[in-house]
């Protein structure tokens, strides 16, 4: 099966994009990656069993979904995040281009809609798109595999991370860290 893959060029495409990609093409499947600036060529889009679209919603993407599907191929359409209760701090409307978030919301439920399948990454959410209407919403969690990962020989350096799991602990006074 050959499956692609675009997104937004954001860091959280790593893992809603890249990773799910890279895990299909171990298991054996052919997999169609998006460049550094998460875009993939549409041809090659066109000629895939099924595309992973992250996020995007814009009328180009919804253009490309609609094509996608007339050509038989499945679309799951992929969002990490509630743009309907999204708190309006000036970040988050610089982020969006300073509308507000019912207006976004609108628009990638429209894109979610022309989907074959719709994923988020929590229950609340999923009950957020199937309240406006969604069909066919699973929930994916944001996290990695817990437990020893394999090692892979390789030249050169090695980068990882410490993730948490839960909330993150109180501050103290002046904001340090208790530790």
């Amino acid at each position: 099966m050959q499956i692609g893959g675009i997104g937004e060029p954001t860091s959280a495409s790593n893992y809603r994009v890249w990773y799910p990609l890279r895990a299909l093409e171990r298991l054996g499947h052919e997999a169609v990656f998006p460049n550094a600036e998460a875009h993939t060529p549409h041809d090659a889009l066109l000629r895939c069993d099924a595309v992973i679209v992250y996020r995007s919603a814009d009328p180009e993407a919804q253009d490309l979904i609609r094509r996608l599907r007339d050509n038989g191929v499945g679309v799951v359409w992929d969002n990490d995040d509630d743009y309907l209760n999204l708190p309006m701090t000036r970040q988050n409307r610089r982020n969006i281009g300073g509308t507000d978030g019912a207006r976004v919301f609108a628009e990638l439920v429209r894109t979610a809609q022309s989907a074959h399948v719709v994923t988020v990454t929590t229950p609340t959410l999923a009950s957020v798109f199937a309240g406006a209407g969604v069909e066919g919403v699973r929930v994916i969690d944001n996290c990695l595999e817990i437990g020893p990962r394999p090692r892979l020989p390789h030249d050169g350096l090695t980068i990882g991370w410490i993730a948490v799991a839960g909330p993150p602990r109180a501050r103290t006074r002046r904001g340090a860290s208790p530790m």
